[in-house]
């Protein structure tokens, strides 16, 4: 199992193979600021509106 299986009916592009990671970073790093505003609002930080 040493050798990567590519699959035969899907071969990325180099634009899919280069945006996936960047979208899954973003993704992440936007998770990341809604857990750091709701720890926030919890621990009450954030002014009230």
């Amino acid at each position: 199992m040493s050798e990567l299986r590519r699959s035969k009916r899907f071969s990325p592009s180099v634009v899919t193979e280069k945006l996936v990671p960047v979208f899954l970073t973003v993704l992440l790093l936007v998770l990341l600021a809604v857990i750091v505003i709701i720890a926030l609002s919890l621990i009450g930080a954030t002014p009230s509106a």
